[in-house]
This record gives C-alpha cells, sequence and structure tokens, in this order.
C-alpha cells in the first residue's frame, strides 16, 4: 500500500518489507487464470501484502529506463491534473504507458473475461504504430540522404524515449531495437530482412540481461514475431480476396494464424 512519507517505488527498485510471506495459488476454477504460472514465469514464486510503514526503498533502479523516472511521474502527475475520472484516468495510464496502478478490480475482470487484457499492456503494436505514424509523416521529405539520415535520428530519438517512458519491457525493448535496424539500414539503403531483424533484436536483449530467455513474455513476444515473418506472406498468397474489404480481413485472419502457430504450443505447455 502506499506511504504517504516514501515516494512510491518503481520497477527494479530494491525495498525492505516487513511483512508475512505466502506462495501464490494456482487458480481453482476450471479454465481460470493460473496466476502461478504466470508469475513464475517471470521469477517470482511468493507474495505478499505490506501496508504503509512496513516498507521502504533500500536502492533505487539503476538501467535505462531509470533515466525517464522523472518525466514518467511529471506525465501521472499531469494526468491527475486532468478532469478524468480514477477509472478513465487509470485506463489511459494503462494503455499508453503500461502503468496498472490506478485500474480496480472490476475493471480488471472485465478485460479478463473478454479475453483483452493485452489491450492494457504496452508492446511492441505501440511502437510499431509511432514507427507507422512517423515514417508516414516524414514521407514527404523525399530520399535524400540527408532527409534519411534526418528523420532515421529523429524515429530513432521518439522511439526510444518511449521505450524509457514505458519501462523498457521486453516487448517494448524488442521492437524498438527491431525497428532501430530498420532506421539504420534506411540510412544506407539497405533491405532489412525481417528475421534478421529479429534475431539480432533478440541477441542484444539477451546480451543485457540473459535472465529474459525464462520469462514467458520474451519467449511469446519473439515467437509471434518469428510466426508473423515466417507465415504471414505465405497465407496471404493463398487467397486473392476481390475486394479491399475482403483483403483488410483476410490480412487480419492471416496474421493471427501466423502467430498463434508458434506461440499456441507454448501456451498449452505453460498454462496447460
Amino acid at each position: 500500500m502506499q506511504d504517504s512519507a516514501v515516494s512510491d517505488p518503481s520497477p527494479g527498485d530494491e525495498l525492505l518489507l516487513l511483512a508475512r510471506v505466502d506462495t501464490l495459488d494456482r487458480a481453482v476454477e476450471p479454465g481460470g487464470f493460473d496466476q502461478r504460472a504466470w508469475a513464475a514465469s517471470y521469477g517470482v514464486l511468493h507474495e505478499c501484502f505490506a501496508p504503509a510503514g512496513s516498507w521502504r526503498i533500500l536502492h533505487r533502479a539503476q538501467g535505462f529506463a531509470s533515466w525517464f523516472e522523472g518525466a514518467r511521474r511529471r506525465i501521472i502527475d499531469w494526468l491527475g491534473r486532468t478532469d478524468l475520472d480514477a477509472r478513465e484516468r487509470g485506463l489511459v495510464k494503462a494503455i499508453l504507458l503500461g502503468i496498472r496502478d490506478e485500474l480496480d478490480a472490476d475493471q480488471k475482470s472485465a478485460f479478463a473475461r473478454s479475453g483483452t487484457m493485452h489491450v492494457l499492456a504496452v508492446s511492441g503494436s505501440h511502437v510499431a504504430l509511432i514507427y507507422g505514424v512517423l515514417l508516414w509523416s516524414f514521407r514527404r521529405l523525399g530520399e535524400q540522404r540527408r532527409w534519411r539520415i534526418g528523420r532515421s535520428v529523429v524515429m530513432l530519438v521518439v522511439l526510444w524515449a518511449y521505450a524509457g517512458l514505458t519501462g523498457a519491457t521486453p516487448s517494448v525493448l524488442r521492437a524498438t531495437l527491431t525497428f532501430t535496424l530498420f532506421c539504420l539500414a534506411d540510412m544506407w539503403r539497405r533491405q532489412p530482412d525481417p528475421v534478421n531483424s529479429l534475431a539480432a533484436a533478440a541477441v542484444l536483449l539477451l546480451a543485457m540481461d540473459p535472465l529474459m530467455l525464462g520469462q514467458l513474455s520474451f519467449q511469446l513476444s519473439f515467437l509471434a514475431v518469428l510466426g508473423i515473418a515466417l507465415f504471414y506472406r505465405p497465407l496471404m498468397h493463398l487467397w486473392a480476396p476481390p475486394n479491399l474489404v475482403l483483403y483488410y480481413f483476410w490480412s487480419l485472419f492471416s496474421v493471427s494464424i501466423a502467430a498463434q502457430a508458434f506461440t499456441t504450443p507454448l501456451a498449452l505447455y505453460a498454462f496447460g
């Protein structure tokens, strides 16, 4: 629970807690969310309840994401001064920054029951959207070398700033590194290969934190993109939709099947 005398902890901080530690329990209902398996994929096996006054911060996190802690807090403070009510503000923070501290139990339950909990997680799709918007915005500048280098530098600054603001999660870092390679290739007029870029992103992330390899989020994220990179185009070529509407839905179907082809076996193994 929050302590008004201590600033809120951030991901990566070391905390000292005075509380009883319990092991995480599995979901009781059939088909329910297996919290223990999900937490174990992050190396978390226990939980505790620490009221105000029963915890303090020993050491602040030192790393890339910590550089943006001040900007992240200023954004949160600005949202607190807006006319949004608590539920709306909680959704905005979750969707834009991946911070879910203001989501109430009813909101979490509604998203979980509808199978749309991923909407509240900042992921590679956010980074792809930013990259696409910036690429579209700069398209009128032409293809001269100075413009290509200039737009790539701007895009790299924006993408890495957003990665820092959202806590540099594995899915965001994966996408940011991949699009960084795209930007570097654009500077030198090279054609990037999606599989090579994905592999390079994986190697760089594991060089920074080898323990990521054991995280379920890391595994599912890379497997999904690998499936899309390998199977999306072959699936699209299986049928030529007669109009734009059917082409759009066939594209969504193809990208979904391509991602599920690689992630479903792991999901069945991890969650049963």
